[in-house]
């Protein structure tokens, strides 16, 4: 249709304003309501870092539209950081997140049972819990928590 319509006569820039679009290949992060919208992999790794940081996935139920909110980023960009750079999903990428600071607070808080590390990390049950550590280590936190303190 764009083609068909840049013969028309009217200005090239006209005409593209006119379809919501625009000439720049870059839009700052903040124009949430542009049509088109582009930020390096390097500065959304880097908010999304920030957002580890505060510790917002703990939350049980934390979205893709919460962290989009959070680090003022589209979640379809988000979703094609995740599909493009890091080679998985929002899903995926939460819950490593979730594990890997499973194992940090079972290193440096030996004393702490699995269980409440569960519940501070946003798992509402325990056997949930070993699956998904299970799945991401190859063991139990139990086993886990055992070899690492040898």
């Amino acid at each position: 249709m764009v083609k068909f319509m840049l013969g028309s006569g009217l200005p090239d820039n006209l005409l593209l304003l006119s379809l919501g679009f625009i000439r720049s290949d870059v839009i700052p992060a903040d124009g949430r309501n542009s049509r088109r919208f582009f930020m390096p992999p390097e500065e959304i790794a880097q908010k999304l870092e920030q957002c580890v940081r505060t510790r917002s996935f703990r939350k049980r139920d934390f979205s893709l539209q919460e962290l989009s909110e959070k680090v003022s980023i589209p979640e379809r960009y988000l979703r094609l950081y995740f599909k493009n750079e890091l080679n998985t999903c929002f899903r995926q990428w939460r819950m490593d997140v979730r594990m890997e600071e499973a194992c940090e607070k079972m290193l440096s808080e030996p004393d702490r049972t699995v269980l409440s590390i569960a519940h501070e990390l946003g798992f509402d049950d325990l056997s949930n819990f070993h699956r998904q550590f299970r799945r991401a280590t190859g063991c139990t936190p139990n086993q886990w928590r055992k070899s690492r303190s040898s």
